[in-house]
């Protein structure tokens, strides 16, 4: 399987909203690796309950422009921009109606044949994220 399809998969399943097809591209003991978070996460479980409170802080969450997808052997980079109403508590953070614009960057491991994901590590500028669901008016 050619290895970006995978993640064609992911953010098709992810732009529905389907969160059993988004952990589906996962497997059973994927690896999420959050940058700005003291220790990775893992598991279908895990990624199940976040999926949830991003989906219930942003109903409209969306994977926006993807400006990059690149693959090399079993890894894919992608960099891309989620999008969504703050309309939900999220990290803390109470609700501000806005439009949040989250740019990252992923990098993909996928098992041998290239169908589900092993390990996710994901980089973002957390400074701007929390600026944008804080309120500020120049966070974007």
């Amino acid at each position: 399987m050619d290895p970006k399809e995978c993640i064609r998969r992911n953010f098709a399943a992810f732009d529905r909203h389907d969160i059993q097809g988004v952990v589906d591209t996962y497997t059973e003991d994927c690896e999420l690796i959050d940058v700005t978070a003291a220790e990775p996460a893992y598991g279908h479980k895990l990624l199940r309950e976040y999926a949830q409170q991003l989906f219930e802080a942003f109903p409209d969450m969306h994977v926006g422009e993807v400006k990059a997808l690149l693959a090399e052997g079993h890894t894919v980079a992608a960099q891309f921009e989620l999008v969504g109403t703050h309309t939900g508590e999220f990290l803390g953070c109470a609700p501000t109606n806005k439009t949040i614009h989250w740019p990252t960057c992923s990098f993909f491991e996928l098992t041998e044949t290239n169908d589900r994901i092993l390990r996710e590590t994901y980089y973002y500028d957390s400074g701007r994220l929390m600026a944008q669901l804080r309120g500020s008016k120049d966070s974007r």
